[in-house]
C-alpha cells in the first residue's frame, strides 16, 4: 500500500491574499508619505473646485507651497450662487503643522495674508435659512 510521506496541505488562499493586501497597503502608505506634498496640493486644487461646483460656485485657483508648512493660493477666481465675481490675487497662510503633530498645540498659524481682492456680490439672492 502506497501512503504518501507528506499529507496534502490545506489551501491557504485567504492568508496569501491577506498578506498581499497588507504589503500593497504598506507600499501605498510609503508612496503617499514620500509624495505627500504633491498629493495634498492636488487634492486641494481638484477637490476644492469640485466641492465648490457642487455648491453652485465656479472656482479656479493655483496652489503652491508645502501643505504641511505653508500654502499659497494665487489667481483665485470665483463666480456663481450669490457671487457675481470675486478675484483674489494671492491668499497665503503660514503655519507649522509639524509643531501641531509633535506638541499637540492647535495654535499653529503664524500669518495670514490676502492681497488684491475684488468682489461683487448680489445680496438679493441670499438663500433662505
Amino acid at each position: 500500500m502506497d501512503v504518501p510521506s507528506n499529507p496534502p496541505q490545506k489551501s491557504r488562499g485567504w492568508q496569501t491574499w491577506l498578506k498581499r493586501l497588507l504589503v500593497g497597503s504598506g507600499l501605498l502608505l510609503v508612496l503617499a508619505g514620500v509624495f505627500h506634498a504633491p498629493l495634498l496640493r492636488w487634492v486641494i486644487a481638484v477637490g476644492g473646485a469640485k466641492g465648490a461646483e457642487m455648491a453652485g460656485i465656479k472656482l479656479a485657483w493655483l496652489v503652491d507651497g508645502s501643505v504641511l508648512g505653508d500654502i499659497k493660493l494665487s489667481k483665485v477666481e470665483a463666480s456663481g450662487c450669490m457671487i457675481e465675481k470675486a478675484t483674489i490675487g494671492e491668499f497665503t497662510v503660514e503655519y507649522d503643522a509639524w509643531r501641531a503633530a509633535r506638541t499637540g498645540e492647535i495654535d499653529i498659524i503664524s500669518r495670514v495674508a490676502l492681497q488684491d481682492v475684488e468682489a461683487v456680490m448680489d445680496l438679493r439672492n441670499i438663500p433662505a435659512a
